[in-house]
């Protein structure tokens, strides 16, 4: 890989390591900071070093992560898996309504207080 392609929000894999490296924040012009999973499980590795030359990162990795490799490493951050569980047609409350719904709820100021 080619260090101008390392870019912050991507992820990339080393396949002979079974690792995928997320690129998470660039320090400077030279360097970024990653999150490191395995490719199989999708589990976070602490690693004692999150950041390294972008050179040294491209040098590392073999390929760009797939889509169903990131899904795996952030699985609720999956569109569909959202949509599953919150559809967009589903209309919620309004907040002109939820404000009148409080209002009409007792409270510890609408209760007597006792001597």
């Amino acid at each position: 890989m080619q260090k101008e392609q390392i870019v912050v929000g991507k992820s990339y894999v080393n396949e002979h390591a079974c690792i995928v490296r997320e690129v998470v924040e660039e320090v400077d012009g030279r360097r970024v900071k990653f999150n490191t999973f395995d490719l199989a499980t999708g589990k976070l590795i602490p690693t004692r070093h999150k950041v390294w030359n972008k050179a040294q990162l491209a040098r590392w990795a073999d390929r760009e992560a797939s889509v169903p490799e990131t899904t795996r490493v952030h699985p609720y951050e999956s569109g569909a898996g959202f949509n599953l569980l919150f559809p967009p047609e589903q209309a919620g409350t309004s907040l002109e309504h939820a404000k009148a719904t409080m209002d009409k709820m007792p409270g510890h100021h609408t209760f007597p207080v006792g001597k």
